[in-house]
């Protein structure tokens, strides 16, 4: 393989995109999960519920919520996702482009833990609030030098975020924080900047514990759900209605408020992350995917040898969503956004400063083996979803 210049100009960008993407799409394609429907039923009809704000948008501006409407919301947020993350993987990244540049960005455009994950997980909260990540990102990088104005702003899409998901303060609120602690400029900005994250902290455990249901029994409100979108005789009403998704509103971390709950948080992802099926998906993506995990670690080594303090924080704030292994067998979830979070630091310096795009070239050079097998392997395998991953291997594992 030669290190020579490639000509991508906008008509070939534009092919590649219209081949590429349709083929990811297509490939990590699947139908919504229930789970990940329900919870778009939650909303503030009759009291605050947690993870209730995107439910209420939908119930506030349609007469009846139902599948399609859900789906088609899902989809919408999807697609744009897959526009940025393209737009940031490929086209920022391979202006100026060569081979090894272009292996690296066609590598993590179709890896299963990146855009594939997404598309199967169609529905889940993630992707409206990494969407909402990105828009925090770009006014970060326009307003730094606006310190109280940005502070607001960033208040008010915290607040967005962990009201459509309060899990979003592990995966993706500490990046936003390490990409403004990178740009500000001043050193008294860190006291406000540490100040906010004390009362982000202060709303998502308030939202936590007070967004849990009080009117509704578990039993009373999946017997609802139950009456208002399955057993239903207007089929432009029906859902489909998963019972264990309400489980959420009944349950902290420690504790579960209802008798037909079983555990708390923790004690639920202890329930689940031993079991046999959880463990083999674990092994499964560990083992077939380990040349990702290798040439991430390089890459994520080597960026922090050269890497000043700040550069250092906003890289390792990339690395939050690790905490929710603690709190969750979604496993693959968390890979899948702990690995998407470091690509778009990753690419973000990399556009910043060529020594990063130097560590870049030459770690493809060096393991271009391990590359040319991940992007083949990733159509093959497929992609990883929140529990189980590689559909391809599903009948044989199972």
């Amino acid at each position: 393989m030669y290190n020579k210049k490639i000509k991508l100009n906008s008509n070939t960008n534009f092919f590649i995109f219209i081949i590429l993407v349709p083929c990811i799409y297509l490939r990590g394609f699947d139908s919504m999960m229930p789970f990940n429907e329900t919870q778009y039923l939650f909303n503030y009809e009759f009291e605050f519920l947690k993870r209730g704000f995107l439910g209420e948008i939908l119930r506030l501006t349609f007469d009846e919520v139902n599948t399609q409407i859900i789906y088609f919301f899902s989809q919408f947020f999807l697609i744009l996702l897959l526009i940025i993350l393209y737009k940031k993987f490929f086209l920022d990244f391979n202006r100026k482009s060569n081979v090894y540049k272009l292996i690296f960005s066609i590598t993590v455009i179709t890896s299963p833990l990146t855009l594939q994950h997404f598309i199967v997980d169609i529905g889940r909260q993630d992707i409206v609030n990494l969407v909402i990540t990105f828009q925090a990102l770009f006014l970060i990088d326009k307003l730094h030098k606006r310190n109280f104005f940005l502070a607001s702003l960033i208040l008010f899409i915290s607040s967005i975020m962990l009201l459509i998901h309060e899990v979003s303060f592990f995966l993706f609120i500490p990046m936003i924080f390490g990409f403004w602690f990178y740009k500000s400029s001043y050193k008294n900005i860190l006291n406000l900047q540490f100040l906010l994250f004390l009362f982000i902290i202060l709303i998502t455990a308030l939202i936590s514990t007070h967004g849990l249901s009080s009117k509704f029994s578990y039993i009373e409100l999946n017997k609802y759900m139950l009456e208002k979108y399955i057993f239903t005789v207007e089929t432009e009403k029906a859902v489909f209605f998963k019972s264990d998704t309400l489980m959420v509103l009944f349950r902290d971390l420690f504790n579960s408020y209802d008798p037909n709950v079983e555990h708390g948080i923790i004690g639920d992802m202890i329930k689940h992350t031993f079991k046999t099926r959880v463990l083999i998906n674990n092994v499964l993506i560990l083992t077939l995917m380990s040349p990702i995990f290798f040439i991430v670690y390089k890459l994520f080594s080597e960026f922090l040898k050269v890497s000043n303090f700040k550069t250092k924080i906003l890289l390792i704030s990339a690395l939050s969503p690790t905490f929710m292994f603690f709190l969750g067998y979604d496993h693959l979830r968390w890979y899948s956004i702990i690995f998407t979070n470091i690509f778009i630091v990753i690419f973000y310096l990399s556009n910043q400063k060529s020594i990063y795009q130097k560590i870049i070239l030459e770690n493809v050079k060096k393991y271009k083996r391990l590359y040319l097998y991940l992007i083949p392997a990733s159509f093959l395998l497929g992609p990883a979803g929140h529990v189980t991953t590689f559909d391809i291997l599903a009948n044989f594992v199972y």
